[in-house]
């Protein structure tokens, strides 16, 4: 079974820290978020990316942001709302599937997740079923190789395997870069029409 992060540490991720190393509006803003979009967060934990993602999206834009445990959802909430963020719609999701509507989003992110799900592929299917044909997908997540924190080995997925299953889905990897040497990130498009796998 996969390594989950424990929601009782949900603290070390948004702790000062983080901040500096990847700032959320400056790493969603190189991902090509962008006022006026809708933005869609998969395993949102506490809002650290969700949350400026709805100021980034601004007024006529949204963010539909899930997560599994409802103790992240609920500091999320608490935390908008201090933000005095409107635009933001919080639920809980099981790990496969949320509640949103299909092709709602024209950009979705998954940070530090896919590493927690036995079948990564069927939440990148979710992804895929949330996007608009050309949205923009973001993944942030830990390179397969051995760190001090974060994950065991065995559960971390390498870029390049990341990489193939997108390309399965139909997604078109145009973006790669390292937030920190621990980390990666994938960004690209959803390709238009029907591809291998994505049933």
């Amino acid at each position: 079974m996969a390594w989950k992060f424990p929601a009782g540490e949900m603290h070390l991720l948004i702790r000062p820290t983080r901040l500096r190393t990847t700032p959320p509006f400056k790493t969603l803003r190189r991902m090509g978020l962008r006022r006026g979009m809708v933005a869609a967060d998969l395993g949102c934990g506490p809002g650290y990316f969700a949350i400026p993602a709805a100021k980034i999206v601004g007024e006529k834009g949204q963010v539909f942001a899930c997560d599994t445990s409802r103790a992240m959802l609920r500091v999320a909430r608490e935390r908008a709302t201090q933000a005095g963020v409107s635009n933001l719609v919080l639920k809980p999701s099981t790990e496969y599937v949320s509640s949103f509507a299909k092709g709602v989003a024209d950009f979705c992110l998954l940070s530090y997740v896919l590493h927690e799900v036995d079948a990564p592929l069927l939440l990148l299917r979710e992804a895929r079923r949330l996007l608009r044909p050309g949205g923009i997908f973001a993944i942030m997540d830990w390179k397969k190789q051995q760190t001090e924190t974060g994950p065991p080995l065995k559960d971390r997925i390498s870029a390049a395997r990341m990489g193939a299953m997108l390309r399965r889905l139909g997604f078109s990897v145009g973006g790669r870069w390292s937030p920190k040497a621990e980390n990666y990130v994938l960004v690209g498009t959803l390709s238009p029409g029907p591809t291998k796998g994505s049933k």
